[in-house]
């Protein structure tokens, strides 16, 4: 598994048809009316590699996790801390009916034990 480390240079190569997680540098403070749409950057696009990505919901803070994938027939590589997605943000006019409740807050992955959808 890469890190990324300021300062220094580090690549990673996509192998083709293979899956990988990513994770954002930046860190995210959502006020309750504001939510996000990530997408990927179109160089990603050019080249095969596809970012999939979900909304970020109002009230969410912490890092975005990601899947990318290499779809194309050649290896991809890409460098550690480079730009690979754009964010948009979008008002939430009105009350949020369901704020985001911070089950996956801070960018986590996986759960240490069974939880309940909420």
């Amino acid at each position: 598994m890469a890190k990324y480390e300021e300062g220094k240079v580090t690549k990673v190569i996509l192998k083709p048809g293979r899956y990988y997680m990513v994770k954002t540098i930046e860190t995210i403070n959502q006020p309750d009316n504001i939510q996000v749409l990530v997408k990927p950057r179109g160089t990603l696009l050019r080249s095969g590699v596809y970012l999939f990505t979900a909304y970020g919901g109002p009230g969410y803070k912490g890092q975005f996790n990601f899947g990318i994938m290499n779809l194309g027939g050649l290896k991809f590589t890409l460098e550690m801390g480079a730009r690979f997605a754009h964010v948009a943000f979008f008002e939430v006019k009105g009350k949020t009916l369901v704020p985001y409740r911070g089950q996956w807050q801070g960018g986590r992955v996986s759960a240490r034990k069974k939880e309940k959808q909420i």
